[in-house]
């Protein structure tokens, strides 16, 4: 489930396996109401698909409420435009993943040090609101913005963010 407001990434991908070009109709519901690949998705939907020839687009909607999203999605390619025969795709729905973040904590004890990750509290910090996450633990997340922060502990200096996170722990994560 996501948060009212929240983007909602989509990706479409429809290839001709028949032996002809096909006249290409795609139709779009996003929770019951119909979605525009054109208008609201920023897709450029080709009128035809040659034969062996795929069509991708890329959109992201944004939640107008919050928890389980839909998307249904259904192509059908004719060899003339809107006339028989006709291919059906079979509808597809799709459902919004929040994402999740693993912080990993190493500590070197190279000075004759004994402190563990478990000494430096770890947060992830999106608008300024801190959330103190473990080390090597799973959480999930709102899409958005975050810093992931520690905090330091006397004879011990951070050699700063690394995987993921840029050199100052800022990360954007996604629905996937």
């Amino acid at each position: 489930p996501v948060d009212a407001g929240e983007p909602l990434q989509w990706q479409w991908i429809v290839t001709n396996i028949s032996q002809l070009a096909l006249s290409l109709t795609l139709t779009d519901t996003l929770n019951g109401e119909d979605y525009d690949l054109a208008v609201e998705g920023g897709c450029t939907v080709p009128g035809t698909l040659d034969r062996g020839e795929s069509f991708t687009c890329d959109s992201t909607a944004f939640a107008a409420e919050s928890g389980l999203h839909i998307n249904r999605f259904r192509a059908i390619g004719c060899v003339e435009p809107n006339s028989p025969p006709c291919a059906t795709g079979d509808a597809v729905a799709a459902y919004v993943t929040r994402p999740q973040l693993v912080v990993t904590k190493t500590v070197v004890n190279n000075w004759g040090g004994t402190l563990t990750p478990e000494d430096f509290p770890l947060a992830v910090i999106r608008s300024g609101d801190p959330s103190p996450v473990t080390s090597g633990v799973t959480v999930t997340l709102d899409a958005g913005d975050y810093v992931v922060a520690e905090q330091q502990q006397p004879g011990y200096r951070g050699d700063g963010f690394a995987g993921d996170c840029t050199a100052d722990g800022s990360i954007r994560l996604q629905n996937g």
